[in-house]
């Protein structure tokens, strides 16, 4: 079965198709909840179950699929990362706990649903508030981009849920090599953060 049609036997409230697109996706969104280091893995189980429950409740009648011809699969992986990425912002934000959220997401700056600042920063804070908030940020940005262009699009692929094979692919690198780079570049993002006073 193509996934256009899954998924829109899904939203129509077809058993089988529902059960076959939990199984085929939540290892993106399980991959996701996982580069929460912090959360526990109760927590990350909950916020799964909020994923598929969204879907439920409406989510997969919203999505339109690919509108210039592009791809299904890449759009709804897409389209189910966002999901996922915002139950997670949102439970680590309600949780008062919001640098956690920053450094995974900060590809969301120019997307469709507004920037990463208007989504982050809380808007009852104040001129002095918002602008320390964006200046954090900011700093956020200049420690990413201080990685290799190549360090840096393993880091972004990752935390768009991009599997290792899938990203040794796409970039031509040999086995074992995204796992090292994505860490050596984890590690150097937190060691700038620490020298900027975030972390």
């Amino acid at each position: 079965m193509e996934l256009r049609e899954l998924i829109q036997r899904a939203a129509a409230g077809e058993k089988q198709a529902w059960d076959a697109l939990v199984e085929q996706y939540r290892r993106l969104v399980g991959g996701i909840l996982g580069k929460f280091e912090s959360l526990s893995q109760e927590d990350k189980e909950d916020l799964s179950q909020e994923v598929w429950v969204s879907l439920l409740k409406g989510g997969l009648r919203a999505f339109r699929g690919p509108t210039d011809g592009g791809s299904t699969e890449h759009v709804f992986r897409s389209f189910l990362a966002t999901i996922t990425k915002h139950e997670a912002i949102s439970y680590l934000l309600r949780h008062g706990r919001p640098f956690e959220v920053l450094v995974p997401f900060l590809w969301d700056e120019g997307d469709e649903e507004g920037s990463l600042e208007s989504r982050l920063v809380d808007p009852s804070l104040g001129p002095e508030g918002r602008a320390a908030w964006k200046e954090r940020l900011e700093r956020l940005r200049l420690c990413v981009q201080a990685l290799s262009l190549e360090d840096q699009e393993i880091f972004w692929m990752e935390a768009r849920g991009w599997f290792h094979k899938e990203i040794m692919r796409e970039l031509g690198l040999r086995s074992g090599t995204v796992a090292v780079k994505y860490h050596r570049a984890k590690k150097k993002i937190k060691e700038c953060l620490k020298k900027a006073g975030i972390l």
